[in-house]
């Protein structure tokens, strides 16, 4: 199937291309590799960590659900936040006062530690920040670079930054014999991050700066423009896929760890299980771009969300802890990097930057929100019922048939010589929005 983007020259959304303040520099991409290398640390550090400390701490698995659950209603006040960054156009100022937040909030886990209560409030407040930290600081990356391909290379050290931190966590959990080393590791990256950001912002030219105000008839203009170009079944089917790779990253980070420290797995193979993902995911990053140029966005997604199935399949069948490594050898092609890397570079492609919070903050939404908060949910009743394991080997199967049924579908679309790949569909959508 000839799955192909429409050239870079012919966005979408906008009529002409953005223009970029200037070209950017090996400075600033240097200046970019940090900051996302320690937003990827901060997020290494908590994720994959934050159920087994509720674990530790005492809570079970349907406590553990129900924060998942907060967590997820929380995502869906992303959206806003993305708003209010885009009508503010106040991206860089905005990213630097919810660091400063963050860092505040997260240490409040531990003297909350004891109230199931606290907990969920504090859960509410961090859940939608957290996201919108990691969307704010990709989007001011992505539209950095006049080529969007560009910005999965960079992107790369949060998961070099995510594997670093897990580990260090991992060792940290070992030495001092607590797992409350998550949250002072998490502030002291999210501090400095805040920080360095403040100083560097002013010398990126390649990033727009921060300007006056949208006005509400400009704002709500652009929203109309975005709902009527690029939504439509194609775009939906990619954001159901999204979603799906939510859920199955969510089962992952929520039961993975407790399965391996049940099966007294050390803190040390906890965090080499972290490590192999990220190593697995970098060749991905790297080559996401191109491989969607040949095979398109809907390719890419069910390729990944195959190899998710997989890695489910293999947490439900392992007998020692050090097998998950096998799970996490298939992180990157079964994992974030391929499901949002794509999804993200193909926003940036079709979507005006004058909305790219918005649009990047929806994408979380389906991914955390939909995906990753509800399907612990519901898993926790089949933990309940037939353990860990066995609710990994049924989400497997579940995600496996999505994938059959998706993949027959384009195969008789093609065959009926139907099929159109999504990239194709959205720059049509724009032709006759030209010639109406």
């Amino acid at each position: 199937m000839d799955d192909r983007r429409p050239s870079a020259a012919t966005p979408v959304l906008a009529t002409v291309p953005p223009k970029p303040r200037s070209q950017i520099t090996s400075g600033q991409v240097a200046i970019l590799s940090c900051a996302i290398f320690l937003k990827g640390g901060l997020l290494g550090a908590y994720l994959p960590f934050s159920s087994l400390w509720l674990s530790e701490k005492g809570y079970g698995a349907r406590q553990l659900a129900l924060v998942a659950l907060v967590d997820s209603i929380g995502c869906f006040a992303l959206p806003v936040v993305g708003n209010i960054v885009d009508a503010f156009r106040m991206h860089n100022a905005g990213f630097i006062i919810i660091l400063m937040i963050l860092t505040v909030l997260k240490l409040s886990y531990l003297p909350a530690a004891g109230s199931i209560l606290l907990i969920l409030m504090l859960t509410a407040l961090t859940a939608p920040l957290l996201r919108a930290a990691n969307c704010i600081l990709d989007t001011l990356t992505l539209y950095a670079f006049v080529e969007r391909g560009n910005f999965a290379r960079v992107r790369l050290m949060g998961d070099l930054g995510w594997g670093s931190f897990a580990m260090t966590v991992g060792l940290a959990m070992d030495y001092f014999h607590t797992e409350d080393v998550i949250y002072w590791l998490f502030a002291g990256a999210c501090c400095l991050l805040s920080i360095m950001w403040c100083a560097a912002s002013p010398y990126m030219a390649a990033i727009r700066p921060d300007s006056r105000q949208m006005s509400t008839t400009e704002f709500c203009s652009q929203v109309e423009r975005l709902a009527r170009e690029v939504v439509g079944w194609g775009t939906a089917r990619a954001i159901f896929m999204v979603a799906l790779g939510g859920a199955a990253s969510g089962l992952i980070t929520t039961f993975e760890l407790v399965l391996l420290k049940s099966m007294m797995g050390s803190g040390w193979l906890l965090g080499l299980a972290k490590l192999t993902g990220t190593i697995a995911a970098l060749p991905v990053w790297w080559s996401i771009a191109p491989v969607m140029d040949r095979i398109g966005l809907r390719n890419v997604q069910l390729i990944s969300m195959f190899f998710m199935s997989v890695r489910l399949y293999i947490l439900g069948i392992i007998n020692d802890p050090f097998q998950a490594v096998y799970s996490e050898a298939l992180a990157g092609i079964g994992g974030f990097a391929s499901m949002y890397g794509s999804i993200t570079i193909f926003m940036g492609r079709v979507v005006d930057e004058d909305l790219k919070g918005t649009s990047q903050t929806i994408i979380f939404v389906f991914f955390s929100g939909f995906g990753a908060g509800f399907s612990p949910i519901a898993a926790s009743y089949v933990v309940l019922a037939h353990g860990i394991k066995g609710m990994f080997l049924m989400a497997s199967y579940v995600f496996a048939v999505v994938v059959a049924i998706l993949a027959l579908f384009d195969v008789v679309d093609w065959l009926c010589g139907t099929y159109r790949s999504l990239e194709k569909a959205c720059e049509l959508s724009l032709a006759k929005q030209e010639t109406a």
